[in-house]
Parts: structure tokens; C-alpha cells; sequence
């Protein structure tokens, strides 16, 4: 079996551990009885027959299967989670650097009116995406969650602060570089206007990733900054959202190594 989770996951481990027995074990059958498990097992296996006639793609293994099975837990303002993966191989389509089985993901998280901290696996996207998106969509085989820290801070009404540190998942491992990210969003009139039926929302945000320089032939920037800033307007039936996007020089094989910063603008309506 695989574990991809390494270092703080597994102290996460442990805190599971000791909190779903330890606490239970002092304080009675309450922690138990009050508590809510739920669960999800999916499984999806084709059979495949090669066809000369249509030219379908020869595969070595005709029996191909994914399956994912998640556990949650929950208690009071607590929650935790653990997510078992296989893919034994997998299906014809999906990258075949997702071979194998393991714990893929497993979070501890705490949430109250005025704050969230969530530790070991979890899943973000500040604004449209543009400079931080981590989600997970198993048709198209994405998933490059965070592996790290989270707090989500809501000092004032209408008022969301986001702060994050952590690497991201490459199938069976985690990207060499560390990602920390800033967010802040503000509904203005949530506070200032509460009976509104306009809603004006602004937001800016901060990313930068920290990644050893080991290319014998360039000279990479090791830490890569990006910038954005948004804002949305409901009002009347009308919608109209935007956010610019800057980032300073990254180059890399996927844009043909350019030293140069980019830049980015979405508009919808």
C-alpha cells in the first residue's frame, strides 16, 4: 500500500487517534453517541476488448478499475476525514502515474462563528482561480489538493480572511514547492446596509511558491509571487463580476521558458 501522506499527516494520524479513543475513553460514550459518521464508497471497472477494425487503443490489462471510499467524522465544531484510493490500474483515459492504492487524503479541521483551522488535506480557490485553484474532479482525474495548513478568519460581518501554507498533490506525491497564499474578501454592503438588495463584493489576494532552483542550465527564480483583485455587483437582476491577475516572471518548459511577468483579466455578466 501506498501512503502519500508524509511528516504532519502523520502526527495528524495520531491526533485522530487520540481523539477518537482517548477523549472518548475520559469522558464517556457522549463523545460516541453525540457524534456523526458518514460514509461514500465508489467504484467504476471497465472491460476492454481491443477492435482492429476501429483501431481502439491495444491496452496490456483488460480489466481496469477506479475506486474511492471516504469516511467522515464529525462532532460538534470538529471534523475529520479520511479518503482510500485505488486505481488497479486505471481506467484507459487517466494518467497511468495514478497506479496504485493508498491513503490519499485524511484533514482534521475545527470550525467555529469566528474562525477555521484545518490541518492535513483540504481543498481552496481564492477568487476565480486564477492564481490559487486546488479541487478535485475524479471524471477529468484532477486532484491536486494541499497537503498543509489552513485558517479562514471572519473578524467582521461580511468579512473573510484566508490564510494557507502547504505543497500540493502530484498523484502519488506532493509538488517540490511550497505554496503560501493570502485572501481577503469583504461584502460591503452586508454591514453597511444589511436590508440592501444590492450585494457589492470585493477581494484581492496573494500567492507566492518557494521551489529550489536545480536546473544545471537556467537560472530559475526560486520564489514566484502572484497578485489579484476582484469585485462582483448584484443589483436589480444584473450581474457583473471581474478580477485582474498579475504574476511576476516563471519560466518554465510549458512556456517555452520566458522571463517575463504575465498578466490576466475575467470579466463575466
Amino acid at each position: 500500500m501506498v501512503f502519500i501522506n508524509k511528516g504532519l499527516p502523520k502526527l495528524l494520524a495520531l491526533i485522530l487517534v487520540f481523539t477518537l479513543f482517548g477523549y472518548g475513553n475520559v469522558h464517556g460514550q457522549g463523545f460516541i453517541d453525540n457524534a456523526t459518521i458518514q460514509g461514500n464508497f465508489y467504484s467504476e471497472a471497465n472491460y476492454y476488448l481491443n477492435d482492429t477494425l476501429i483501431g481502439t487503443e491495444e491496452v496490456p490489462e483488460y480489466v481496469r478499475g477506479n475506486i474511492y471510499g471516504n469516511i467522515f467524522y464529525r462532532y460538534k465544531r470538529f471534523n475529520a476525514g479520511i479518503r482510500y484510493e485505488a486505481y488497479m490500474p486505471p481506467l484507459v483515459g487517466f494518467d497511468s502515474k495514478y497506479e496504485g492504492q493508498g491513503i490519499a487524503h485524511l484533514f482534521l479541521s475545527y470550525t467555529d462563528s469566528l474562525y477555521e483551522i484545518t490541518v492535513g488535506n483540504f481543498y481552496e480557490q481564492f477568487g476565480n482561480g486564477i492564481i490559487l485553484r486546488a479541487y478535485e474532479d475524479k471524471n477529468l482525474g484532477i486532484d491536486n489538493a494541499f497537503n498543509g495548513f489552513k485558517l479562514v478568519f471572519r473578524p467582521a460581518k461580511g468579512l473573510t480572511i484566508k490564510g494557507l501554507i502547504g505543497k500540493q498533490r502530484y498523484f502519488w506525491d506532493y509538488s517540490p514547492g511550497v505554496t503560501r497564499g493570502f485572501d481577503a474578501e469583504w461584502n460591503i454592503l452586508q454591514k453597511l446596509a444589511p436590508k440592501s438588495l444590492t450585494t457589492f463584493i470585493i477581494g484581492g489576494s496573494a500567492v507566492s511558491r518557494y521551489q529550489s532552483d536545480k536546473n544545471p542550465l537556467y537560472n530559475l527564480p526560486e520564489n514566484v509571487a502572484a497578485f489579484a483583485g476582484r469585485a462582483s455587483l448584484y443589483t436589480g437582476g444584473v450581474f457583473l463580476s471581474g478580477e485582474y491577475a498579475w504574476k511576476v516572471n516563471d519560466p518554465s518548459a510549458s512556456n517555452s521558458m520566458i522571463y517575463k511577468p504575465g498578466q490576466a483579466l475575467f470579466v463575466s455578466g
